[in-house]
């Protein structure tokens, strides 16, 4: 046997290694996973609120559709949306308490419950208002609705973890997390039969002085029904906000009568000319 081969099997008396094995970079037990979305959410609920100024661009079958916006979000499910002229100045409202929905648009004003469909009327993210509102504030739910299932090492993103949570229709909830940091920069939506219903990747993250974590300046949502892509940029982002109450209702405006709001499919929007 010649130098390098007895220095090989040194090496592995010594070390108590075989050939192919190798040992892993970090090898410490994870937390369990119900302690670990414990830490999220003391972390999520120090963000109560945030108010934005939003570039919110959009990708879909009728091509591309840019918008700036006002975005108002308050936990657990409250919204108010105002879609801006090139001045500056209102063109579309929308707001929910979370149970109630109202949108004052063309001179129209219409009434109906916050569902999924109603929601993307304006921007067309079919989720439920606290869904929205939780990736807006760092993508932690908040609404009760899921319990921790498993964490592990992430298959594919290396220094990260994957969490996943389930709920009681069996819906799941990926999260990619930086462990040392509990920040969030993926999430995955996925519906009873394992179907994606939604993704969302955070961008740009950046501290907010006083609260633990960071918060990101980019979203960018993966809409599968219909096939879509909504990026919202966020600027003059402020948070824990106070909120009048009255910022989540809207009045119909005199001589414009109160018009009842269904949920028709999804509307897909309209091409930028």
């Amino acid at each position: 046997m010649n130098t390098l081969g007895r220095a090989f099997v040194v090496c592995l008396v010594l070390a108590g290694c075989r050939p192919g094995a190798v040992e892993p970079i970090d090898a410490a037990p994870l937390p369990a996973a119900s302690s670990f979305v414990e830490l999220l959410e003391r972390d999520a609920e120090a963000r109560r609120s945030m108010r934005s100024l939003g570039r919110v661009t959009y990708f879909g079958e009728r091509g591309r559709v840019r918008l700036n916006a006002v975005l108002l979000a308050e936990r657990p499910g409250r919204l108010r949306v105002e879609t801006l002229s090139p001045l500056e100045q209102p063109v579309d409202v929308m707001v929910t308490d979370g149970q109630r929905l109202s949108l004052l648009s063309g001179g129209r004003l219409r009434e109906g419950p916050a569902t999924p469909e109603n929601l993307a009327r304006l921007i067309p993210l079919s989720l439920w208002p606290e869904e929205l509102v939780d990736v807006l504030l760092g993508g932690v739910p908040k609404n009760g609705r899921y319990e921790a299932r498993s964490l592990a090492r992430h298959p594919d993103r290396e220094d990260h973890w994957l969490l996943v949570l389930v709920d009681a229709r069996g819906e799941t909830m990926e999260l990619t997390l930086e462990p040392s940091t509990r920040i969030t920069t993926e999430i995955r939506v996925k519906a009873k039969d394992g179907q994606l219903r939604f993704s969302v990747r955070y961008d740009l993250h950046e501290p907010i002085e006083g609260l633990p974590g960071e918060l990101p300046r980019q979203i960018v949502f993966e809409m599968t029904d219909p096939e879509l892509e909504v990026t919202i940029k966020l600027k003059e982002l402020e948070v824990n906000v106070p909120i009048a109450p009255t910022l989540f209702e809207l009045a119909a405006p005199p001589g414009v009568p109160v018009e009842r709001l269904d949920s028709p499919p999804v509307p897909l929007p309209e091409p930028t000319p």
